[in-house]
């Protein structure tokens, strides 16, 4: 049962465009950008839906008749969808006979290939891996560390799912896909800051580069930072946004 304050909110703002554009009042991020994040949401839980229903299908074949009884879609998207579903279900079926790379299990030329598209910097929150240590960070933390952009258990150990991210962005992450892995609901229950830092990562995570207009700063260019909206409320997703260190005032930043 949804709570009153839920169902007084849904009187208030009854269909997806009302609830859409509240929340971009509130948050301070554009309607297409909370709709886009809103088909990804949808599209996943379609595709793990597919991916537990056909999880027993002993082959490709098997998938692609089963999807066909289910979707009216064109062959070619059935052949699509039905690769994909048998990629990620043989990665779930090897990932209790595989270990995870590290850094060091890399073939050189892998490695620099993957350091140099990130021109040596964290790929997820901008951590220049050359920069002399600083009381921000200890070792752990801002050590260069191997992820799988996918948790290995789903996409596996190819050389598209890797990538290098320091060793605190590694640690939030852990093996979750999105923010809501670990709670009841979509965004979690952040009321009263479960974890600023888990907050701040999936805030990047979710921006991908800095939010302010006309910059280009990303991971690969610049460090980026996790701010407020107005520098008040709660350190949560939704009043978060992310500055590259040419936009933000340190002060207002949270320490990352």
């Amino acid at each position: 049962m949804l709570p009153s304050a839920v169902r007084t909110v849904l009187g208030i703002a009854p269909e997806i465009e009302d609830l859409l554009a509240l929340l971009a009042s509130l948050s301070g991020r554009p309607t297409g950008s909370l709709r886009q994040e809103l088909k990804e949401h949808l599209a996943s839980r379609v595709f793990f839906l597919l991916l537990a229903e056909l999880g027993a299908a002993p082959n490709f074949s098997a998938i692609r008749n089963r999807l066909q009884t289910r979707l009216r879609f064109s062959q070619e998207t059935l052949d699509e969808l039905s690769t994909q579903l048998a990629d990620a279900q043989a990665s779930v079926e090897a990932y209790f006979t595989l270990t995870g790379a590290g850094i060091g299990d890399l073939p050189y030329t892998m490695r620099r290939t993957i350091t140099q598209r990130q021109r040596g910097r964290c790929a997820i929150c901008g951590w220049p891996f050359y920069a002399s240590t600083t009381p921000e960070r200890t070792d752990a933390d801002a050590r260069p560390t191997l992820d799988h952009e996918v948790p290995l258990k789903l996409g596996g150990d190819q050389a598209p799912n890797l990538r290098i991210t320091c060793g605190l962005c590694n640690r939030l992450k852990s093996s979750a896909i999105h923010i809501g892995v670990h709670g009841n609901v979509w965004i979690d229950d952040f009321v009263y800051g479960d974890s600023p830092s888990r907050s701040a990562f999936w805030t990047l995570v979710r921006d991908g580069r800095c939010t302010r207009a006309s910059c280009e700063v990303g991971p690969s260019s610049g460090r980026l930072f996790v701010v407020r909206q107005r520098n008040l409320g709660p350190w949560v997703p939704d009043n978060c946004l992310t500055l590259c260190e040419n936009h933000v005032e340190v002060r207002d930043a949270l320490p990352y």
